[in-house]
């Protein structure tokens, strides 16, 4: 059962309540079997994210509104796992992807352009780089050139679990010195799991799904440590885009734009280039490795 011909406030609007009118005696969401002992009960956020291949922490912020980019495969899978007919798919799509919406469309259209251009342009790089290091610097040099006003673009990348790295990081070395110092600040005393939560590792489980410094902190156990170290090495006032990468073999990166404060705010259109891009980056390191 679906509700449709409503107009929505938010995805996580939607999703709820079409979460709710799934059958408590469904045996399936999508194509994935619920465990007999949920049979004639609610379905919960845990069953939604496990049938989409998903952490119950993302889809958890989804379903509270935050403004997560959403690739339109997830959005696939979502759908599915609720049993949306037609007209709630659409629906579902214009939530999940609000710049296919824009009300300003010739602008919107020129964005794209220029949007498929650049991708286009790396597109070309990352399939003939020899290396993981060259791919995610031919997309991170993209980000800095679509961002042209953030502090710094760059990627980290979990080497183990608790241990990350930056093959590549565009600021130059005042920024350097200040993740050096953030990192000494933030995981004094923590164990792997938590380091690795700190850097999102749980938070970004879709290759391409792109947050917000606010979003992405939100749920994290250790948000006001992780808020007082910023503030510390002077980056109080700064706000972020991250995005997924992750090959089939297991490579993980996050690419990432910082804007100091007073620089302009985040827009659709800038949250689904980061995420394209880090597609990309995803499709180019599973052919890699």
């Amino acid at each position: 059962m679906a509700v449709t011909n409503r107009s929505w406030p938010s995805i996580g609007a939607f999703l709820k309540e079409h979460r709710r009118l799934i059958s408590r005696d469904a045996a399936s969401l999508g194509r994935h079997p619920r465990l007999p002992e949920r049979h004639g009960k609610g379905v919960t956020q845990d069953e939604i994210a496990e049938a989409i291949g998903v952490s119950r922490v993302w889809y958890a912020m989804l379903e509270s509104g935050a403004a997560l980019r959403t690739s339109p495969r997830l959005l696939a899978r979502i759908a599915d796992a609720l049993a949306l007919p037609n007209e709630s798919r659409e629906a579902l799509f214009r939530l999940g992807l609000p710049e296919l919406a824009s009300r300003n469309l010739d602008a919107a259209l020129r964005d794209l352009s220029s949007s498929i251009s650049t991708l286009r342009s790396v597109a070309r790089r990352v399939w003939s780089a020899t290396s993981e290091s060259e791919i995610l610097t031919a997309v991170v040099e993209a980000a800095a050139r679509t961002f042209p006003d953030s502090d710094f673009a760059g990627a980290f990348k979990r080497v183990q679990p608790g241990e990350w790295e930056y093959p590549v990081l565009f600021g130059g070395k005042r920024v350097r010195t200040k993740l050096v110092d953030l990192h000494a600040e933030l995981f004094a005393g923590l164990h792997a799991a938590q380091i690795d939560e700190a850097m999102l590792y749980g938070a970004l489980t879709e290759p391409g799904q792109v947050g917000t410094r606010d979003e992405l902190h939100r749920n994290l156990t250790i948000k006001s440590r992780i808020d007082k170290a910023f503030e510390r090495v002077g980056f109080e006032g700064a706000n972020f885009l991250d995005a997924r990468v992750k090959s089939r073999e297991g490579v993980e990166a996050t690419i990432f734009v910082n804007y100091v404060d007073g620089y302009k705010s985040f827009s659709e259109l800038d949250r689904s280039v980061l995420g394209s891009l880090a597609d990309l980056a995803s499709l180019a390191v599973s052919e890699k490795t």
